[in-house]
């Protein structure tokens, strides 16, 4: 279903501005506030309306992205779920890039990718809105992760 925006109904596109949106989803899993569009001219999907930056704040901070999926956070668990993505995204930096190149890894989630960079040699810092996360990845990796929305 297409939907063009209406004064403040819904928003535009985060990157191209555009104001005509396809509906994805008509909640989040663990929201009734906010729906999924795709914008109709570039096909980035985002949320509408937009959080506000408390509301994302309050939402990282509390971790509630993976509290809303799992009623403990395993992290020994989640390590392992996770060994394939990080392994396949550590390999497609180490066949393109140098040793000797910095990495930035935006929304560094518990560190885990953090910490198979720095096994493989490269310099490596990380940026985590999620205090909790941050906090739990300063355990398993010690380099610098910036609290940065």
């Amino acid at each position: 279903m297409q939907e063009k925006n209406s004064e403040n109904a819904l928003g535009y596109c985060n990157l191209c501005n555009n104001n005509i949106f396809e509906t994805v989803a008509n909640r989040l899993r663990d929201s009734e506030d906010y729906k999924i569009y795709k914008c109709m001219s570039c096909s980035h999907v985002q949320l509408l309306p937009r959080p506000f930056v408390i509301e994302d704040k309050e939402f990282y901070d509390g971790n509630r992205q993976d509290k809303a999926i799992y009623k403990v956070i395993n992290i020994k668990e989640l390590k392992k779920s996770s060994v394939f993505d990080v392994n396949r995204r550590a390999d497609f930096i180490e066949k393109r890039f140098s040793k000797n190149i910095d990495i930035l890894d935006v929304g560094v989630g518990y560190g885990f990718f953090l910490e198979e960079m720095t096994n493989r040699g490269y310099n490596i810092k990380g940026v985590e809105i999620s205090d909790e996360r941050r906090d739990i990845a300063k355990t398993i990796i010690d380099v610098p992760i910036l609290d940065i929305n």
